[in-house]
């Protein structure tokens, strides 16, 4: 297990680069850094600033690698290469709650915050021209806290008490998923490699598989560990795992997926999980602690094989 120290506030999103080589961690210090991954030394260190709203305004890759798009405040773009920022994207009074980024590389979704004086939004950005091509606006009751694009990139979820699901070519709203308990806001979404299922992590601790092509709930996975939030989900490249970071336990739960049956609950840190991923061959799952602290573990060839197995820590 590597153990990778240097931030100062809560880490609330971690990602690979496609390649696999980087993990980039976002914290509210305002700062993003990049690991060199397998050897966990520090390539580099972004200065975004800003501070995240609830759930984390989070980051994601560019496709290629070569650019990471960053939630703090404003969306911003940067050149992982030389860190240097290239383009910052101001067009939500109310600061950005969330970032995705399209399969295609092209495009940006930016979802806003709450404020009394603005509704949320969500808004589709040229990520190479830094146009405004489209804003998205279905009455959202809080912060566009978490966002995902399907692996096709032809929908976009978009979470807040409802998840609602966008069609990204015409802007239309295609579905509105039924609402969550009271005050559980959808804190995590992440589709399925194959694009059938979308993962949603929410504040009254339980992670809900929806079917994507009719919108059925087909699992309702709730762990041991009683309370809080399900602060991030991400699946495994295979499909075959899902990893979910707890507020209230400090514990990753990883699921075997579609049998819904618990695989393993490491150990973490009190203060709780903000921010989970897997690399790109499913090899590592990294995640991001309340501490301050990120880890990243190495999966067992067991565990994708779809056994019972510890993660070896």
């Amino acid at each position: 297990m590597l153990t990778l120290m240097g931030h100062t506030g809560r880490v609330h999103s971690v990602a690979f680069s496609p390649d696999g080589t980087l993990l980039a961690s976002q914290a509210d210090d305002g700062t993003v850094r990049l690991w060199n991954v397998p050897a966990g030394t520090l390539r580099s260190s972004l200065q975004p600033g800003g501070r995240s709203s609830r759930g984390g305004a989070g980051m994601a890759f560019a496709p290629d690698g070569t650019l990471c798009a960053i939630g703090a405040g404003t969306a911003q773009l940067w050149r992982v290469g030389d860190g240097t920022l290239l383009r910052v994207l101001d067009g939500t009074a109310a600061g950005v709650s969330s970032v995705a980024v399209a399969p295609t590389g092209r495009l940006l979704a930016v979802g806003s915050g709450w404020s009394e004086r603005h509704e949320p939004l969500i808004q589709l950005w040229d990520a190479a021209d830094g146009r405004r091509l489209r804003t998205l606006q279905a009455q959202h009751f809080g912060a566009v806290v978490s966002l995902a694009f399907s692996p096709d990139g032809a929908l976009l979820a978009a979470g807040d008490e409802h998840i609602r699901l966008w069609r990204v070519a015409d802007g239309a709203l295609v579905q509105i998923l039924p609402a969550l308990p009271e005050a559980a806001l959808v804190c995590g979404l992440a589709f399925a490699p194959d694009g059938t299922m979308l993962a949603a992590g929410s504040g009254d601790n339980v992670v809900r598989l929806w079917r994507v092509a009719d919108g059925m709930l087909r699992y309702a996975l709730v762990g041991p560990a009683a309370g809080g939030y399900v602060r991030s989900v991400a699946f495994a490249p295979d499909g075959r795992l899902l990893a979910a970071g707890m507020s209230a336990s400090g514990a990753v739960q990883v699921w075997r997926i579609p049998q819904g049956t618990l695989i393993r609950t490491p150990d973490g840190p009190p203060g709780g999980v903000n921010g989970v991923a897997f690399s790109p061959d499913g090899a590592l799952l990294a995640w991001g602690a309340a501490d301050g602290t990120v880890y990243v573990w190495r999966m067992p060839q067991a565990c994708g094989a779809g056994t019972t197995r510890s993660l070896h820590r």
